[in-house]
């Protein structure tokens, strides 16, 4: 649900759901 004004805020929440289970998963191991 990403106004057109909030692309960039948007992409971050997406990345930052992406990539911090991968940074869970790099720091525990």
């Amino acid at each position: 649900m990403c106004a057109p004004g909030r692309i960039r805020t948007c992409d971050l929440e997406i990345r930052r759901l992406l990539l911090y289970p991968a940074e869970l998963r790099a720091l525990g191991s």
